[in-house]
């Protein structure tokens, strides 16, 4: 069974996918989209923001809730 693109989920850090907090990829599959979009997005904000992109990303990953397991249609999704 496939998902619709853009059918939101609820947003928790996917730690078991994550390059650095789990944010792009917990980000990617609550909007139903691939991971390497976020991370191209979080790139652009962190360059264009500097310092106050970086601190937006710490705190998103601060107080983001965790899944406790990935989704088990993750990699499906977004992937």
């Amino acid at each position: 069974m496939t998902q619709k693109i853009g059918i939101m989920r609820k947003f928790k850090l996917i730690k078991e996918h994550s390059e650095i907090a789990g944010i792009s990829s917990g980000l990617a599959y609550s909007l139903g989209i691939q991971t390497w979009i976020i991370r191209c997005l979080f790139t652009v904000l962190i360059l264009a923001l500097g310092v106050f992109g970086i601190f937006i990303y710490l705190l998103i990953w601060i107080f983001a809730p965790k899944w406790e397991e990935t989704p088990k249609d993750y990699k499906e999704i977004c992937e």
